[in-house]
């Protein structure tokens, strides 16, 4: 990765190709047409710790983000809050309970897969259970000086070096493009350039 600094803002830029394979023609088309009322879906992300390791999530292959590591999310449900949904979600996908969960990002992902989502991320300490993963799932505890070896999402690479340490959630904006390039914003303190590998 090239690092472009200038006096005001440091700017990053990645020589990786974005792929975009899995977004379809008609969500290219939702993107260009549409005139209604900009909507996101919510959407919550968990990123649990066990002594010096944490739990990572591989996507599966056919998914829009297949073969890049990430945390352990999904959806709302009726009737819940934000925290309640990121650890039952964790509960469900993973097989384990977790404490100490607290929010450490919310995410604006634009256009993405011609959609926007809020994304609320939390880390959590691990609380008992082992890994029962659902089918097809790859779930991993990770070491912590081994994640960065591993094939990233963009903007858990960015962040990485922050997550865990003790302070107040941030807040930021991450915009794709159809293309599959992609620009991330943390408190409009820096600007990340980035573009996903294309598997195969």
């Amino acid at each position: 990765m090239d690092f472009i600094t200038c006096s005001e803002n440091p700017i990053w830029f990645s020589k990786e190709k974005f792929s975009w394979k899995n977004i379809q023609e008609s969500a290219r088309e939702r993107l260009l047409t549409s005139k209604s009322r900009f909507k996101v879906n919510v959407t919550t992300l968990m990123f649990v710790r066990r002594n010096r390791t944490v739990l990572l999530n591989r996507h599966r292959e056919g998914s829009r983000f297949s073969g890049y590591w990430n945390g352990v999310g999904g959806h709302l449900e009726t009737g819940e809050d934000i925290q309640q949904a990121a650890c039952r979600e964790v509960a469900e996908e993973a097989g384990i309970e977790v404490r100490n969960s607290r929010l450490r990002l919310v995410l604006h992902e634009s256009n993405c897969h011609g959609e926007g989502n809020l994304v609320f991320w939390f880390v959590a300490d691990w609380s008992s259970g082992t890994l029962h993963p659902e089918p097809g799932a790859e779930l991993r505890w990770v070491p912590l000086e081994k994640v960065s070896e591993l094939k990233l999402l963009p903007d858990v690479r960015e962040v990485w070096s922050w997550l865990f340490k003790i302070g107040p959630a941030r807040y930021g904006c991450q915009i794709y493009n159809v293309d599959g390039t992609g620009e991330l914003r943390i408190e409009h303190a820096r600007t990340s350039r980035f573009g996903l590998v294309k598997e195969g």
